[in-house]
């Protein structure tokens, strides 16, 4: 009887090696033709960064025809660390992992930096887990670089993301200009990198060069203009590229706003007033620019006109937190404090409604 039990054992043993030793044949073809170590698959914890790869590609490879396409799928799944503290990263962090040789290795170190970005922008913009990703990432697409010296893709992505150094990005986007030195948006983008550098001389040569490619790109203009009035502290000079872009599209909204907020610091409220009434006519149900024109209004001392033009903004847009904001300050400025403070807590009811709406998105 104990004779007949061993036999059927072994048989069921038999079976079930079998029944299985294709899949294990399968595994072990994947890992040759790969130079994967997966042959202790079985024995480590599959959660391991450095196995978790083979484990991934061997999946993917067995249920995909394309073996490139199950790498890359592998690499994603890669990216995670084993929830440990190694190697210096935090538990779960996504990490720049070294590729396969024979691959393309260069395009997956590129893809690896784009799942660290993917996820760097679920982050909190100014959060110190966001800037380690995006090192991270950097660290990726140097790696890419180095594989691939002239990838327009690569290089440009590394200068859009480099925070830490903006002399590089400089040297990055440089590369790319001297095969493309007809491409405007490169320029701007350089002269960004020259800014975050502090060679602002450099940045403003930048976007000369811009214009000068294209004397009617707007957005060139517009980004010369903030450049002047921001890193250079030049009123004057961005007032005139506002003129320029003007004397191109003389009712351009975004130039005639700006510049009548120029005239109104340099209390020069005829021409402030001039252009924000054009804007006003070009555009009547916009409640942003009756608040303007109240601003100036009451800074020139034509008080009647500001409360009209607060009133109006009013009616326009009934729920416009600011316009009540705005009407409590003059009400307080004219002595009519119970009429302020009703003004002061329908504001501040608004902008709590406002606040909820964005909690919901």
């Amino acid at each position: 009887m104990i004779r007949y039990f061993a036999l059927f054992a072994i048989l069921v043993l038999l079976s079930i090696f079998f029944a299985f030793y294709p899949i294990a044949e399968t595994r072990s073809q994947v890992a040759n033709v790969n130079g994967l170590d997966c042959s202790k698959l079985g024995n480590v914890n599959l959660s391991s960064r450095k196995y978790a790869r083979c484990e991934a590609y061997w999946a993917n490879s067995w249920a995909n025809a394309s073996m490139n396409a199950a790498l890359i799928e592998a690499n994603t799944a890669a990216n995670y660390t084993d929830g440990s503290l190694s190697d210096g990263y935090a538990p779960g962090m996504l990490t720049c992992q070294d590729q396969q040789k024979g691959t393309d290795e260069a395009y997956l170190y590129f893809l690896n930096a784009q799942d660290i970005l993917d996820a760097a922008a679920e982050m909190e913009p100014l959060s110190y887990e966001r800037k380690t990703y995006r090192r991270e990432a950097v660290r990726c697409l140097t790696k890419a670089i180095a594989l691939d010296t002239s990838n327009r893709t690569y290089l440009l992505k590394r200068a859009e993301i480099n925070d830490d150094d903006p002399l590089l990005a400089v040297s990055d986007i440089t590369k790319v200009i001297d095969t493309q030195p007809g491409d405007v948006d490169l320029y701007i983008l350089r002269a960004k990198a020259y800014i975050n550098a502090k060679q602002l001389n450099s940045a403003l040569a930048d976007y000369n060069k811009g214009i000068s490619l294209e004397p009617k790109n707007k957005d060139l203009y517009l980004k010369r203009y903030s450049f002047f009035l921001v890193q250079m502290r030049d009123q004057e000079k961005a007032l005139g590229d506002l003129n320029s872009l003007l004397d191109i599209f003389p009712s351009d909204p975004a130039a005639l706003a700006y510049r009548a907020e120029i005239y109104r610091r340099k209390k020069d409220y005829p021409n402030a007033l001039k252009d924000i009434t054009l804007l006003i006519e070009n555009e009547p149900t916009f409640s942003f620019y009756y608040l303007s024109r109240a601003m100036v209004y009451e800074e020139s001392g034509r008080l009647d006109k500001a409360f009209a033009d607060i009133n109006t903004a009013i009616k326009i847009s009934p729920t416009a937190a600011s316009a009540y904001e705005q009407r409590a300050k003059f009400y307080r400025k004219t002595g009519r404090a119970a009429l302020a403070i009703r003004d002061e807590r329908t504001a501040k009811r608004l902008y709590a409604q406002m606040l909820k709406e964005l909690e919901k998105e």
